[in-house]
């Protein structure tokens, strides 16, 4: 028997439309009104809101021209009401870091500083690739850049796990998208599809794991420091529920403090970091900028020979670095404006010696 499921998505609504709740329930109760009108049994398909068949989504925007109406348009969901962002490695009970960024964020961000462009060369070349997260929080870069590295698909962690529903049920909604369930459908190459991802997954945490017969270098090594205790450990629980805990190298502590720059390697190290900005933690302008102050000694410091690329929702506290940023790419998540910083940095200049040493 087929089951579905509302969800509703309002935008500058006048107040009549704003109960989305009330929103939901009329348009449910109108398709379940027409679908009795259209099948010979009369039968009306029951309602799911967990797992329906076909989940529907209905989008109300507030009319152009005025006069207190909306635009509503109804579609249908493929994947139904998870959101995609998500990978499947963060706890089940939603305990994450408050500054936590979204895992697609965290993803698009590496593909967008080339780290999977230095994994693929590193798998080329047998040279180490390299990434270093020197205020890790809760692990997101380090954790999807491994899954980049082990070339794990996005959503196979979710797909081969199983959700635990309100009514005390397992079942892995994933594993079965709503789309699949559909006529149009064909399950043979969904099956197929995530044959070839598993099989990929395993290729690629034989290689993140592996080491170069001749040097005996890491083909690959993520560092990632923290000195928040509670996110600490979240980044190590992340990492053990996507099985990268002897792969990401996690350590607690100030970055400035973190000795590293023996391990750079010059040309295969990417430095990303995801600072304080003050609008997210309700922070003290003193800790912000200690913050700030923290990374410009460790990237000056312990990271000569790297590309560094920061995450900056602050103008002002980016100037506290004092380096010279090569590239500036701007984006937007929720109402926060950011930018995506890379910054080439050099080996510091030797100080010239100005003792005059007289000959006899």
């Amino acid at each position: 028997k087929v089951t579905i499921g509302m969800d509703t998505n309002s935008k500058n609504l006048p107040k009549e439309l704003c109960h989305t709740h009330f929103t939901a329930l009329t348009v449910k109760n109108a398709l379940v009104d027409k679908c009795r009108m259209e099948r010979s049994d009369g039968a009306r398909p029951d309602v799911n809101i967990e797992n329906p068949d076909v989940p529907i989504l209905v989008a109300l925007r507030a009319s152009s021209t005025g006069g207190g109406g909306a635009h509503v348009s109804v579609y249908r969901s493929l994947n139904g009401f998870e959101s995609l962002h998500k990978h499947g490695y963060r706890a089940e009970d939603n305990a994450i870091h408050k500054a936590a960024m979204k895992e697609s964020m965290a993803s698009g961000l590496l593909y967008e500083c080339g780290w999977h462009l230095l994994v693929a060369q590193a798998k080329k070349d047998s040279m180490p690739a390299l990434l270093v997260d020197p205020m890790t929080g809760s692990g997101t870069f380090c954790i999807e850049a491994a899954m980049m590295a082990a070339d794990v698909a996005p959503g196979l962690m979710r797909i081969k796990s199983t959700t635990q529903t309100n009514n005390g049920n397992n079942e892995n909604v994933m594993w079965m998208p709503p789309a699949l369930r559909w006529r149009s459908s064909d399950a043979s190459l969904w099956k197929r599809l995530i044959q070839e991802a598993q099989e990929r997954e395993k290729k690629g945490r034989q290689w993140i794991i592996g080491k170069n017969p001749t040097t005996g270098q890491r083909n690959c090594r993520i560092l990632g420091n923290e000195i928040n205790e509670s996110a600490y450990k979240l980044a190590l629980q992340g990492s053990q529920r996507a099985n990268f805990s002897s792969v990401i190298e996690f350590r607690k502590g100030n970055c400035e403090e973190w000795k590293l720059a023996e391990q750079i390697i010059e040309g295969r190290t990417i430095v990303v970091v995801n600072p304080p900005w003050g609008l997210r933690l309700n922070e003290e302008e003193a800790d912000v900028d200690n913050s700030w102050l923290a990374l410009k000694t460790f990237l000056r410091e312990e990271c000569a020979g790297a590309e560094a690329w920061v995450l900056s929702g602050n103008k002002d506290l980016t100037r506290l670095l004092k380096m010279k940023k090569t590239r500036s790419v701007p984006l937007s998540t929720a109402a926060e404006s950011l930018r995506w910083l890379q910054y080439h940095i050099f080996q510091n200049k030797p100080a010239l010696n100005t003792n005059i040493v007289e000959i006899i």
